[in-house]
C-alpha cells in the first residue's frame, strides 16, 4: 500500500518515511529504518563480509532524506506534519488534523501505490490545485479539465461555451479549427482570470496544467494553450501564463531544468502548500470536503493493510517457534 522508494532517490526515500511514520503503530522513523530499505541485506548479521565503506555510505543517503525532511519543515513551518529530532521524523498528529491535511493529501499522491490513486484522487487534485492558484493570485477561476466527475459539462465545445458564459472577460466560442468539438481533453484543466473593475481588455489570465503520476515531467511542454484559443472566436489581448501544478516535491538537481522545460511558473507539492496556506479557505492546509474524504479513507486503508501485515509476521513467527 505504500510504493517502495528507490534507494539512491533522497527524495522519493523522505517520502516514504514520512508515509510511513503517519501510518505506522510507532509514528515515527528513525535512520536505521531509511538503511533497511537502503540496503536491506547490509548487516554484519546477515553478511559478516559487508564492506564498512558500504555501510557508512548508506548512513549518509539516510542522513541526506532525513535532512530533506529538516529542509521542508524549515519551508513549511506548521504546515508540515512531522517534526525531527536528531535522526528521528515523527509524525504529529495534532498538526495533521489541522494545518498539516494540505501536504499529507499531496504525499500521497507520491508515497502510496498507484492502486490508491483513483480517478476520485485526480479530479480532487485539480480542485485543490484551483484553489491554491486562486489563492495566491486571487480572480476567478473556472475547472476546465475533464474528469468523470464533471464529465456532465461535456466535451471540449460545450466546456468553452460553459467557460465563456461564466467568464468576465467576455470571450466567446468558436467552432475550432485545428481539432474535434467532440474532443474531451486539450491539457488544460484549470482557468483563473483576475479581471480589475473597470472590466477593460487586457487581463491576466491563467492557464493551469495538473500533472498528478509519476510521469510528470513528461507534460511540462504543452501546446495546450494553443489548442484552447483554437476555440474561442477573438484573439486574446492580454498576457497568458502556463502554470504547471504537481503533487511531487521536484529536487533541486532538476528544478532548474524543469523550470526551462516550461514556459510558466511551476507548482510542486510544496509551492501548494504554501500557495493553499494564503487561500481563504478558512485557515491554512484545509482541503475541499471531497478531499478530506479521500485523504481519510486512504490512510486508514494503509494502516489497515499494515496492521494485517503485522499479524501475519506474528503468526509466521509464532508457528516457527512451535517447530
Amino acid at each position: 500500500m505504500i510504493r517502495s522508494p528507490s534507494p539512491s532517490d533522497q527524495h522519493e526515500l523522505c517520502d516514504w518515511a514520512e508515509l510511513l511514520a503517519a501510518t505506522s503503530g510507532r509514528r515515527a522513523i528513525t535512520q536505521g529504518d531509511l538503511i533497511k530499505v537502503i540496503q536491506p541485506d547490509d548487516s554484519q548479521v546477515d553478511n559478516p563480509g559487508a564492506d564498512v565503506d558500504e555501510s557508512s555510505e548508506d548512513e549518509l543517503i539516510a542522513d541526506d532524506a532525513l535532512s530533506l525532511a529538516h529542509k521542508r519543515a524549515r519551508v513549511l513551518g506548521q504546515a508540515y506534519p512531522f517534526t525531527l529530532r536528531g535522526n528521528v521524523l515523527r509524525f504529529n498528529p495534532e498538526r495533521a488534523d489541522s494545518t498539516g491535511k494540505c501536504y499529507l493529501f499531496h504525499l500521497l499522491f507520491a508515497a502510496a501505490s498507484q492502486s490508491l490513486i483513483t480517478p476520485t484522487a485526480r479530479h480532487q487534485f485539480e480542485v485543490e490545485s484551483q484553489s491554491a492558484l486562486v489563492g495566491f493570485f486571487g480572480g476567478e477561476s473556472f475547472h476546465f479539465g475533464w474528469t468523470k466527475h464533471n464529465a456532465n459539462i461535456g466535451n471540449i465545445q460545450k466546456r468553452v461555451e460553459a467557460l465563456c458564459s461564466k467568464t468576465t472577460l467576455g470571450w466567446k466560442a468558436r467552432q475550432p479549427v485545428s481539432l474535434s468539438a467532440q474532443k474531451k481533453d486539450v491539457g488544460v484543466d484549470l482557468l483563473i482570470w483576475r479581471q480589475l473593475s473597470d472590466r477593460r481588455a487586457n487581463t491576466l489570465v491563467l492557464v493551469g496544467q495538473c500533472a498528478s503520476g509519476h510521469n510528470w515531467p513528461g507534460k511540462l511542454s504543452t501546446s495546450a494553450t494553443q489548442l484552447l484559443e483554437d476555440c474561442l472566436a477573438e484573439t486574446r489581448d492580454g498576457p497568458w501564463v502556463n502554470c504547471f501544478c504537481t503533487p511531487f516535491h521536484i529536487s533541486d538537481k532538476v528544478w532548474r531544468e524543469s523550470a526551462r522545460s516550461h514556459n510558466g511558473v511551476i507548482f510542486d507539492r510544496i509551492r501548494l502548500v504554501l500557495a493553499t496556506g494564503v487561500s481563504d479557505r478558512n485557515r491554512l492546509g484545509a482541503l475541499s470536503p471531497g478531499s478530506r474524504l479521500w485523504l481519510s479513507q486512504t490512510l486508514a486503508s494503509i494502516e489497515s493493510s499494515m496492521q494485517v501485515g503485522r499479524k501475519g509476521k506474528k503468526r509466521l513467527r509464532h508457528a516457527k517457534s512451535r517447530r
